[in-house]
């Protein structure tokens, strides 16, 4: 454990990490490392504009056990959505890009095949307003697997339909939207014909000195380099590293939306920067030179949810808003598994007390395959607590270290985060559970002939994106010296995308199956996203008049498949396309 703190002379709330407090806080995020089932977890601290700690533990490296430290780069997932509205807000401020005009003419894409609404702006699509649903599972498909590139994403994006949740939901209504916010950097591209990790660099990275943080694939594709590499951890309890494509530079729309990476002392300096700003703008002091120009803008509130009470909160511009005492501090974590217990003991889960009462929390939350991050800013102070952590198993170990750690810096009446991690942790692994079980209880396995396999064969198109169903020989899965070898299986390849292929199991009468049977597997082959039953599930429909006969003699085909990738959308009909 490598520690390293300082004192600063506090002027607000009481006293500042006070010794025992620290002692505590600091072994209780040791215990988040077996709780949680993480390798590593890296954090700091920011008090009135000062770094007073910075702590690491555990290995950013399992297999060759390297340590974390506070330069480690991370994956900083839906945290990396603040540098993009960031590099929004100063488009705007440069007159590249504008917020409040409509964001098709801006993205230049055919306006008469599109289904972003004409009237929706660009502070829409920022504020996850703009009424669009959110097919995530069609571009970052199964091993981590990019199923859109640069190219075909924007025609991708501009025909995903409308979100079914209600009416009138353009500027009414919230629906948290990677696909959305994935247009964002190519039209930052398009209006600086720039590529998006350049800009970001030139604009933030460099002006900023955040040396730390990763926009390119050459930056983070070795063991050399200081990467927390992400892993799931196993029933077994050991540790499996996963590999995906996320922070590569040649893939703008996942860069920006939740690729980076990013070290605590980057985050740090990111935090004091951008709280620096809003405090310069709301003083109306001049800043005709500044890096942030505008940014402050994506700091205030804009959808709110349950005024007046501790469940307040609010989204902003890749941050939400809350205010002590809160229960939605990490309002976007993934620590709201245990909803249950979040109803039965409320007042365990409210960070701040009378005390802290209108203290301000501005926060961002990234939780993506194999790694979590938190960020979360204290305007009032100006205060930041970054906490990083490379794995993804049993809750969000990063928002729970935060929450360990306000309590530490401002000297909160304790509470045993300790036991909520293994309640969550606990309802992780039943959610699980819960899908499996209701996977079995659909299950109809009957006998099946090749005939019945083969007649799903085929190329299956819908928004823009292909799923191929293909045959291949049992014997190159399950060698066997008896019985038939040669019974087909089946796989799916998401559009053409060789590393994203699944195996096709026969589920029920004109239904195949690739729902993951195992956490082991739902967590190594990248499928948190696949949080529902149906979702890995393809129902087929046959078309009567276009039966035939193959050589083996089977006849009938099918036309359609339907899959139902949100489970709050309706579910989308693939039409058959090829043989």
């Amino acid at each position: 454990m490598a520690t390293s703190y300082g004192g600063i002379q506090a002027d607000c709330w009481e006293r500042v990490l006070d010794p025992e407090q620290l002692s505590r806080a600091l072994k209780d995020v040791q215990q988040l490392l077996d709780i949680c089932g993480v390798p590593s977890i890296s954090l700091g601290i920011l008090h009135h504009g000062q770094v007073i700690l910075r702590e690491s533990v555990g290995f950013r490296n399992v297999e060759r056990e390297f340590r974390a430290d506070s330069d480690t780069k991370y994956l900083i997932g839906s945290v990396s959505k603040t540098f993009l509205a960031a590099l929004a807000a100063i488009a705007d401020s440069e007159g590249r890009l504008k917020l409040q005009e409509p964001f098709s003419t801006q993205l230049r894409c055919d306006p008469a095949r599109s289904t972003i609404p004409p009237q929706a702006t660009l502070r829409n699509i920022l504020h996850h307003t703009s009424g669009l649903s959110n097919p995530q599972i069609l571009y970052l498909g199964p091993m981590g697997s990019i199923l859109h590139s640069a190219d075909t994403f924007l025609d991708f994006a501009t025909s995903i339909p409308m979100t079914d949740q209600g009416e009138g939901r353009l500027g009414k209504q919230w629906v948290y939207n990677n696909t959305a916010y994935g247009l964002i950097p190519l039209a930052l591209e398009a209006a600086y014909s720039q590529g998006y990790s350049s800009l970001l660099k030139d604009k933030i990275l460099i002006p900023l000195g955040l040396r730390n943080t990763a926009v390119n694939l050459e930056d983070c594709a070795t063991d050399e380099e200081n990467v927390a590499f992400p892993y799931i951890q196993l029933a077994s309890g050991s540790f499996r590293r996963l590999r995906n494509s996320l922070t590569d530079e040649r893939n703008p729309h996942v860069l920006g939306v939740m690729g980076m990476r990013s070290s605590v002392n980057d985050l740090l300096t990111w935090a004091n920067s951008v709280m620096g700003e809003g405090t310069a703008e709301g003083q109306g002091q001049s800043q005709t030179q500044s890096i942030l120009r505008g940014v402050a803008a994506t700091r205030k509130s804009f959808w709110t949810w349950r005024q007046g009470d501790a469940k307040t909160w609010s989204s902003c511009m890749g941050w939400t808003k809350t205010t002590m005492p809160t229960s939605r501090f990490g309002a976007l974590s993934y620590n709201f598994a245990a909803a249950e217990h979040r109803l039965l003991e409320p007042d365990k889960y409210i960070v701040g007390n009378n005390a802290t009462a209108g203290k301000t929390i501005l926060q961002s939350n990234g939780t993506v395959y194999g790694s979590n991050c938190g960020l979360y800013t204290f305007p009032d102070t100006q205060s930041a607590i970054v906490v990083c952590s490379n794995g993804l198993a049993n809750g969000d170990a990063a928002d729970w270290a935060a929450r360990i750690m306000t309590h530490a810096l401002f000297n909160l009446p304790r509470i045993d985060f300790l036991e909520l991690a293994r309640v969550e942790a606990a309802a992780r692994r039943a959610k699980f559970e819960a899908m499996l079980a209701e996977w079995h209880r659909g299950h109809e396995p009957s006998p099946h002939t090749s005939s019945d396999l083969l007649k799903f064969v085929g190329v299956y198109s819908g928004l823009e994106t292909t799923l191929t169903i293909r045959a291949r020989s049992e014997l190159d899965i399950n060698p066997t010296s008896d019985g038939d070898n040669n019974r087909p299986t089946l796989q799916v390849v998401f559009n053409i995308v060789e590393s994203s292929q699944r195996d096709l199991i026969f589920y029920k009468e004109n239904t195949l199956s690739f729902f993951p049977t195992s956490r082991d597997e739902w967590l190594s082959d990248q499928m948190i996203d696949w949080d529902f039953t149906d979702s890995g599930l393809f129902y087929f429909s046959s078309d009567p008049s276009s039966e035939y006969l193959n050589s083996d003699g089977y006849s009938g085909r099918m036309s359609s498949l339907t899959w139902k990738w949100d489970e709050n959308e309706n579910p989308t009909v693939f039409t058959r396309v090829e043989v």
